[in-house]
């Protein structure tokens, strides 16, 4: 088990390589890596309380502009939402991380040890501090002590307070640890967990296409978008001519997956764990599926951004860490792919049918009005029929712009 302080999780994003790295662990050697319940809290907060803080001077700000604007309509920040935000960053990094409990006797003792400055806990500026790191500690220990068949490494920056693994602990944390010494280690970066875990080894572009063109790692690719993406709205690329000069984005309504192409390699990183080599790299991925849409049901294209774990051998095992909403593809990569050309008959023979029952809709409209001038007005005979003529073009064409097709 590896347990990250919140001074570890701080100090990386969720979309870094050392994130990628923990995936990488996560995976490859089969082992779990959590933060424990106050590190999420902690987390959260932190943000939460800088999003806040940014929230009330947009709010001072818009409030200011509405004193001294003339007119009424000076937009409104709205509610800081603060729990929505919090609920953001307690799922930011799960997966790959789980949350360990932090027990109702962590946080006490924890409370005691700052009121008692004991260790973790210390004195900074004449304040006590520390209750929050020694409820940390000690849900990493009392996980510890709860499965005394697995090694714990408790991964924290914060050496003032948990030391860096190599120096006695002070009482009483020495005390927390008696026993556990040989299978409760401490470590104080990313990099020293890497150290453990991998090795690092060069794995080019070249030998990670080779490793993510193949038909395994298709279906995986083809699997994931349907199922990361079927309540995000998006929308796919389709071609209206064979030569590809002319395409329409159309939002894609109930999406499947027909092919996968492998696009664009990139921050190709490489780690043996065990006897195998395994790779992290962000991925585009060109994918050609059928969908609902107002031409009816088509073939289009996306190009999906995804970062992805695997090794390098026969079975890749391909696990996608992190992914971006698909995107249209563009006319060179839907060109290049071949996407077949949607037939458009029954679109156009619509367009044509709406076309016809816009213009009866409209005569019958005009013979309506032209009788009303008639009676009203009283025009000569003589001018009836260019008046007419004029009034049902005009009202023909105005519906038949709208409803033309979108070049």
């Amino acid at each position: 088990m590896i347990i990250l302080d919140t001074s570890i999780l701080r100090s990386i994003s969720p979309e870094s390589s050392s994130a990628n790295l923990l995936h990488a662990i996560s995976v490859a050697a089969n082992e779990t890596i959590a933060m424990p319940w106050m590190v999420r809290e902690e987390l959260a907060a932190q943000k939460t309380i800088k999003y806040q803080d940014i929230h009330a001077k947009a709010a001072e700000a818009l409030e200011s502009l509405r004193r001294a604007a003339p007119w009424a309509d000076t937009p409104e920040v709205g509610d800081d939402n603060a729990e929505r935000h919090r609920d953001y960053w307690r799922n930011m990094w799960t997966p790959p991380l789980v949350v360990i409990p932090t027990s109702q006797k962590a946080l006490r003792e924890g409370v005691y040890r700052e009121a008692n400055l004991l260790s973790p806990c210390r004195l900074v500026k004449d304040i006590k501090t520390g209750a929050r790191d020694a409820a940390i500690w000690l849900s990493a220990v009392e996980y510890a002590r709860k499965h005394p068949d697995e090694s714990v490494f408790f991964v924290s920056a914060n050496t003032k307070d948990f030391g860096d693994g190599t120096s006695p602990l002070p009482f009483p944390m020495n005390q927390d640890v008696a026993g556990m010494e040989d299978r409760f280690r401490i470590l104080t970066s990313i990099e020293d967990l890497a150290a453990d875990f991998t090795e690092p080894t060069a794995i080019t572009g070249d030998v990670a296409a080779a490793a993510l063109d193949t038909p395994e790692v298709e279906r995986v690719i083809a699997y994931e978008t349907v199922t990361r993406n079927s309540h995000i709205p998006f929308e796919a690329t389709v071609p209206l001519t064979a030569d590809y000069d002319r395409t329409i984005v159309e939002e894609a309504d109930q999406w499947k997956t027909v092919s996968v192409y492998l696009g664009a390699i990139e921050d190709v990183q490489g780690y043996r764990i065990g006897q195998k080599e395994w790779c992290t790299a962000n991925v585009v991925w060109h994918i050609v599926g059928t969908f609902h849409s107002m031409l009816g049901q088509v073939l289009g294209a996306v190009s999906w951004p995804t970062t992805v774990l695997f090794n390098i051998s026969s079975t890749p095992n391909l696990t996608v860490v992190r992914s971006k909403t698909p995107v249209p593809a563009l006319p060179d990569v839907v060109n290049e792919l071949g996407v077949p050309v949607t037939n458009l008959g029954p679109f156009e023979a619509a367009i044509t049918e709406l076309r016809r029952e816009q213009a009866l809709a409209a005569a019958q409209l005009i013979d309506t009005q032209h009788a009303q001038n008639i009676r009203t007005r009283g025009l000569p005979r003589a001018y009836e029929g260019a008046l007419k003529r004029r009034q049902a073009v005009r009202r023909i064409n105005r519906p038949t712009d709208e409803s033309a097709p979108p070049s």
